[in-house]
């Protein structure tokens, strides 16, 4: 019988990728409140499609999150 490989725990994997998930919408969120310096438009854009595609998974990992207490 082959031996299981080890699952993470959901713990840990739950942080390892909030981390750098909450670097990024940090980013985001300051490129796109940069008064001083303004995103041109289309850039404006990429940048709000990348926070909402963070937010969307964070969302994500929240119900993940909220499913796997239960």
């Amino acid at each position: 019988m082959p031996a299981e490989t080890p699952r993470p725990d959901f713990a840990v994997l739950n942080h390892e990728m909030r981390t750098p998930l909450n670097a990024i919408l940090g980013f985001a969120q300051m490129l796109l409140w940069d008064d001083e310096a303004p995103l041109p438009a289309k850039q404006r854009e990429m940048v709000e499609h990348i926070q909402k595609g963070g937010e969307d998974l964070l969302a994500l990992m929240d119900a993940w999150a909220e499913a796997q207490s239960r």
